[in-house]
């Protein structure tokens, strides 16, 4: 079975007796790929998150400190020229 542009001409070839079953065959065989697509999702986010989880304070630090080091020109700029510099924006850790 494949999902997407599904024909359904052949399903009337010859007799045609098993319409019916084809397509309930059909119907039933999409629901379930459907469903197990949707559990692989799933399966695939939570080990995502799990791994996210585990390093997380890591991760902080590590976005922290690239703010810090995108930002030290700023730090410099204060140094020299304090009486031209006006608005200094900061992050503050909020936990």
């Amino acid at each position: 079975m494949m999902l997407g542009n599904t024909g359904w001409d052949s399903y009337t070839l010859g007799e045609s007796s098993q319409t019916a079953v084809l397509e309930a065959l059909h119907f039933i065989t999409t629901f379930v790929i459907m469903i197990h697509l949707l559990n692989m999702l799933i399966a695939i986010m939570g080990d995502t998150f799990a791994r996210r989880s585990e390093v997380q304070n890591e991760t902080s630090l590590k976005d922290h400190l690239s703010f810090v080091l995108d930002n030290w020109v700023i730090v410099r700029q204060m140094n020299r020229k304090s009486e031209k510099l006006r608005y200094i924006i900061t992050a503050f850790n909020a936990s």
